[in-house]
């Protein structure tokens, strides 16, 4: 978060720029220490704020038996989960849990794939800084070990250890970015594996409307991949747990430790729809003036 102060000291004015807020309850799943909570007690003149979830409330049950049963299901067909996901935090998150729901016999034992090399440097650098491990993490890793490449657990750094997954034939878990599939390795297994009804692709993070994801989400009947027409006929789920962005109730919440209220406040990074519902909340729960902030838009401060 920004804060700027703007005029003499003893009577500067203040505007507060969040960027990104954290969901709040991801300090408790997160797997490294700090705080995601944003101070309480702000009295900025102008706040500008994100709106990425500003009309949604994530779920707040715990995502293993949602997993657990998605993996075992498709593992019964026969089929492979691919799981499009974000290099840095998301990747990581996700092989944590993969290892612990494997070591706790929850889900079948079968290969897991990591195919970005991002996240694979993320994941090295992560367990390198071990002490940075918030205690629960480091409980899970004495108890099951780290997600460093295994007999279960392969990381593709290489583009021909890339290519060997698709010649892979029997049930894997396969994550792979990009996290919107707008591009990076995750196309390749996707244009292989979507047309089979026995697989599953899996979503764990934000899918921004127009990206192959968001159709993919959307059970389109086909997405376009490398200029091909692919057909969509596997199964696809979404997990709106492992969201790291706050939701609505997680925003009006912080809002309300204000010890004022704003001026103004702008809403930013976030789909129309979004902003627009955030902003009717804001407004008529917290009595605020809201404005969605618009593309070149200028705003006098004094």
């Amino acid at each position: 978060m920004v804060e700027i102060f703007l005029g003499p000291e003893n009577n500067a004015r203040k505007f507060l720029f969040t960027g990104t807020l954290a969901a709040f309850r991801c300090c408790q799943r997160s797997w490294s220490r700090g705080t995601c909570s944003p101070d309480a007690n702000e009295d900025p003149e102008i706040l500008v704020m994100e709106s990425t979830y500003g009309n949604r409330v994530h779920p707040h049950d715990d995502v293993r038996p949602h997993l657990a049963r998605i993996i075992t299901d498709t593992v019964r067909r026969g089929g492979s989960v691919v799981v499009p996901a974000f290099a840095v935090e998301r990747t990581q998150k996700f092989l944590f849990l993969l290892k612990e729901l494997m070591e706790s016999s929850q889900i079948p034992r079968i290969p897991v794939f990591t195919d970005s090399p991002m996240a694979i440097k993320a994941v090295e650098i992560f367990m390198k800084y071990s002490e940075e491990f918030t205690d629960s993490t480091r409980e899970l890793v004495q108890k099951y070990g780290s997600p460093i490449p295994g007999k279960v657990s392969i990381f593709a750094p290489k583009q021909e250890d890339s290519k060997k997954i698709n010649e892979v034939r029997y049930p894997c878990i396969i994550v792979s970015s990009s996290g919107m599939v707008t591009g990076g390795r995750i196309l390749h297994h996707l244009l292989l594996r979507l047309p089979d009804p026995r697989n599953q692709v899996l979503f764990i993070g934000f899918q921004a409307p127009g990206t192959r994801g968001e159709i993919i989400k959307s059970m389109a009947k086909s997405v376009r991949i490398f200029s091909e027409d692919v057909p969509i006929r596997s199964q696809v789920a979404a997990l709106e747990q492992f969201s790291d962005h706050a939701d609505t109730e997680e925003l009006l919440f912080w809002l309300r430790t204000f010890k004022k209220k704003p001026g103004n406040t702008f809403l930013v990074h976030g789909e129309p729809k979004a902003a627009s519902q955030l902003q009717e909340t804001i407004s008529a729960q917290l009595g605020w003036a809201v404005n969605i902030a618009q593309w070149m838009e200028k705003v006098p401060l004094a």
